[in-house]
């Protein structure tokens, strides 16, 4: 399920199918997930999320599409602490 605001939709929009033990499932890019931890620490004040997405970062590198994510942590008041996980990503 997801939610009716903007973002949500655009994530739900840009899942990708993947194969997993011969079932085709769907999931969220990296990009998306990473937003998503982002919210939830600011929400919950967690650091696990921030670490989480320091993660993908340190996986994902330059694959990540840091344009979308820029545009879209500043929409979801998630702007500073993308930069910080960006800038040190371990």
């Amino acid at each position: 399920m997801r939610e009716t605001r903007p973002f949500s939709v655009v994530d739900f929009a840009r899942r990708r199918p993947l194969d997993v033990s011969g079932v085709s499932v769907m999931v969220a890019t990296a990009e998306d997930v990473l937003l998503t931890k982002l919210e939830w620490a600011v929400r919950s004040g967690s650091s696990r999320q921030v670490d989480d997405a320091r993660g993908i970062v340190a996986v994902q590198g330059e694959s990540l599409d840091r344009e979308y994510m820029t545009r879209w942590a500043a929409e979801l008041g998630v702007g500073d602490l993308l930069d910080q996980v960006l800038a040190r990503p371990e």
